[in-house]
């Protein structure tokens, strides 16, 4: 066996963390960027930036291969973790974690944006995701209670065998028709905008990464180098060829599926074979992804138009902003979050350092 297929039998999959938490991260990157490479996206047209700033072609490429698969990574993941918590602890616990890790962070936060920004709490701005992941897991457990054999034979014969994964596709493409425009899917603006089509664009990879689970096997045949250089490697020449198909046409929906698709799972497989087992920079990674996200969006921006400002290139500003934003909010997640009672909400009472009654924590 090899070193991955250990650690499945074990049940712990590191990699797929890590790969979860390096979706969220970079979101902080398509974040920083936005003054250089979509200014007028966020108002900020007004803001002191340079008229013509210089933007390396790879930057735009960069943010164009992180936007096709970032997000429909995350979903899947969201989905296959999902499974996971529903078969090893029932729809009841999985609904209350989720209750608290999800929505509570979202109304949490909603409400504290507001209050900072004079807005109105119901606007979800980069916590979009969330209020999509409680409607997923949501239906998740009430589909627990109304079991269909149909479906489950289905999802168990598709993921027996790694070819057959080739059939997820499938239902990609009719996602994609549905709810894509261009390398992804509008988000909901504010909890009122329903956004149907995009809701069930990556509800579709939820529902995929629940099937992964119940063929979780197949993660292993994936973390075959072979394997995952050969998705990869498709996926990369797919990519380069989408400026060649006219946007919203059907060749285009089923090329950007493809290479969605073959990059997810690429990385699935990558990810699982290089981390069979955990470190202290993945652990403090996997820790940290999903408060600094929620954190990052006001301080990235800032950074990058105050750096722009200064006449950095574009490159240079989206890197240097990046990496100085998330210095900043690891800052904030150790004075606000690590040792509170906030902790509870990002990583569950039980994982978290703050307990009560204080010898819980050690304390005399």
């Amino acid at each position: 066996m090899t070193a991955a297929e250990i650690h499945s039998e074990a049940g712990h999959y590191h990699g797929l963390d890590l790969l979860r938490s390096a979706a969220l991260l970079l979101g902080v990157v398509f974040h920083a960027a936005m003054p250089v490479l979509t200014p007028d996206y966020a108002g900020l047209a007004a803001q002191p930036i340079p008229s013509e700033v210089s933007v390396d072609p790879g930057l735009r490429l960069f943010m164009e291969w992180s936007q096709i698969w970032r997000m429909p990574a995350f979903f899947v993941l969201a989905g296959f973790f999902a499974q996971m918590t529903l078969v090893r602890k029932g729809p009841a616990a999985f609904l209350a974690d989720r209750a608290v890790r999800i929505f509570g962070v979202l109304v949490l936060f909603s409400l504290l944006f507001a209050a900072l920004s004079g807005g109105s709490p119901l606007v979800l701005g980069h916590l979009w995701f969330l209020w999509f992941l409680s409607l997923m897991c949501l239906l998740a457990t009430i589909f627990w209670h109304v079991p269909s054999e149909a479906i489950a034979r289905a999802a168990s014969w598709t993921t027996a065998s790694a070819p057959r994964l080739v059939l997820l596709f499938v239902p990609v493409v009719i996602a994609s028709v549905l709810g894509r425009e261009g390398l992804s899917a509008p988000v909901p603006l504010t909890v009122l905008d329903i956004q149907p089509w995009s809701f069930v664009f990556f509800w579709v990879f939820f529902l995929i990464g629940q099937a992964l689970w119940i063929g979780r096997a197949r993660i292993d045949d994936l973390a075959r180098r072979p394997v995952f250089a050969s998705l990869l490697m498709v996926a990369a020449c797919f990519f380069l060829t989408l400026d060649n198909w006219t946007p919203g046409s059907l060749g285009f929906h089923v090329m950007a599926s493809a290479t969605t698709m073959l990059f997810v799972l690429g990385l699935i497989g990558v990810t699982h074979a290089l981390l069979a087992r955990p470190d202290h920079f993945v652990t403090l990674a996997v820790r940290t992804a999903y408060p600094v996200y929620v954190f990052h969006v006001a301080p990235a921006i800032a950074i990058s138009v105050g750096l722009l400002s200064l006449g950095i290139d574009g490159t240079a500003t989206v890197i240097l902003s990046s990496m100085l934003t998330i210095l900043l909010c690891l800052a904030l997640y150790v004075v606000l979050v690590r040792y509170s009672p906030m902790d509870w909400l990002f990583s569950g009472y039980a994982k978290s350092w703050f307990k009560w009654p204080w010898r819980a924590n050690g304390w005399s």
